[in-house]
């Protein structure tokens, strides 16, 4: 049940032993290191160090990925939400969990995500919002924009011209204003 459930999660779940040997790896792991093999129970009994070097060409600095296996306090700390960008336009969310138990050092669970589209699509909206805060900015009228609970969203130049009290009032209220 456990390798059905691992296999049909969106995620690459990758997952080595004490030794780092790969014990399991799902299709989504194959898919996003674009590994050309029958199915992901090929990567099964191979050592992460293999399976680093036949990576190696889409993930720069995977020597840092690599050092950590051997690095006893470095392996043993949780690493969430490590973003990389892969040689071929991808961009992963990688975060690696060491399976400990008794206090006793198990293995490697490293959950990798495709995060090409939610960060490429934050990065264009996070552009996007600049250049109209750009163009709202350049406007010589005092400007004020209100959320519906009539919270300061954006306040130009004009209208309050200390930028740290300008700051201070997003997301803020007339009311907070006059306390």
């Amino acid at each position: 049940l456990l390798n059905f459930i691992i296999d049909k999660l969106p995620e690459g779940i990758l997952i080595a032993d004490a030794n780092a040997t790969i014990i399991k790896a799902n299709q989504r792991v194959c898919d996003i290191f674009e590994l050309n093999i029958e199915s992901s129970l090929a990567l099964k009994g191979l050592p992460l160090g293999s399976f680093f070097e036949t990576i190696s060409h889409l993930w720069p600095n995977i020597a840092a990925e690599q050092s950590k296996l051997g690095d006893p306090s470095l392996k043993m700390q949780n690493d969430i939400g490590n973003i990389i960008h892969l040689n071929n336009g991808k961009i992963i969310t990688r975060d690696y969990v060491p399976l400990v138990t008794n206090n006793t050092f198990q293995g490697h669970l490293c959950v990798i995500t495709d995060s090409t589209n939610t960060l490429k699509a934050e990065a264009e909206k996070e552009q996007q919002r600049r250049f109209y805060e750009e163009i709202l900015n350049s406007i010589p009228a005092d400007l004020v924009v209100f959320s519906e609970h009539h919270e300061y969203l954006f306040i130009n130049p004009v209208s309050v011209k200390n930028p740290e009290m300008r700051e201070w009032l997003i997301n803020k209220t007339d009311y907070d204003y006059c306390r």
